[in-house]
């Protein structure tokens, strides 16, 4: 398993969820989907991550919360767990019998290529006729389909929404972006669409290191079978509140268990 030195980044905080939970920082998966948007830096991968969309959440065709593409052509598949009173999660067990079973014809360049294009332009519209009435004080309502986590109305991004105003979407608005990722798409169809990289991501509200359960450690073992060690992330991810600003801190435990 690749072991990847941390990453920091910091950002303003979300707006607040009413009720008891309205103090977490990582409300759902989608949070650290959308970190990882605006700082695709904080896997600290060797290669550009050009981020292509994030699945909606319970998608068995697409798996994870977030796939991406890198600059050698590599496919990185992310799958995100929260883990609050415990101190072990598992978020490579849902890649195990893809990675065996999968249809694999959905990781070839050209159809990611044609979901990315459907969906691109589906949030840049988003952007053109809808961001601008996005408010502080008002919840979005109705469905907007894109690149980056849109269930329940778009209220991830609606909640850290000074992030996605700042990072996120004026890069995907951009021909940089669009460029970049035809370029990724091609260096990966010239490589023969190769197995991708499971990147298993543990957001946190704890200090230290979190392990991988008993099941997560067995998934790791059947997945190194199936792709080879170099092909596996374990990593973690975390939030925490400065005087004006929070700090995200992502790293790679330095043990899979306890």
């Amino acid at each position: 398993m690749l072991h990847l030195p941390q990453r920091f980044a910091y950002c303003l905080p979300p707006i607040p969820r009413p009720g008891p939970k309205a103090g977490d920082l990582i409300p759902s998966e989608e949070s650290a989907s959308l970190w990882l948007w605006g700082w695709p830096c904080l896997l600290e991968w060797p290669g550009r991550i050009n981020w292509l969309f994030s699945p909606v959440v319970g998608n068995k065709t697409y798996p994870g919360d977030l796939w991406g593409v890198d600059s050698r052509g590599d496919l990185l598949i992310v799958e995100t767990k929260i883990i609050r009173a415990s101190t072990t999660a598992d978020p490579f067990e849902d890649f195990v019998l893809y990675a065996r079973e999968g249809p694999r014809q959905l990781l070839a360049a050209e159809r990611l290529y044609q979901r990315w294009a459907e969906l691109l332009r589906s949030e840049r519209l988003f952007i053109r006729e809808h961001l601008s009435m996005w408010k502080p004080d008002g919840r979005p309502r109705g469905t907007f389909p894109g690149v980056v986590p849109y269930s329940s109305h778009r209220e991830t991004a609606w909640r850290w929404q000074d992030l996605y105003r700042s990072r996120i979407s004026e890069p995907l608005a951009s021909i940089a972006y669009e460029r970049a990722v035809r370029r990724s798409l091609r260096s990966r169809e010239a490589q023969g669409n190769p197995a991708p990289v499971f990147i298993g991501l543990v957001a946190t509200i704890r200090a230290g290191d979190p392990h991988l359960s008993s099941r997560g450690r067995r998934a790791v073992a059947a997945l190194q079978e199936q792709v080879g060690r170099h092909n596996l992330v374990f990593r973690a991810i975390r939030a925490t509140r400065g005087p004006k600003r929070l700090r995200i801190r992502s790293w790679c435990p330095r043990r899979l268990a306890a």
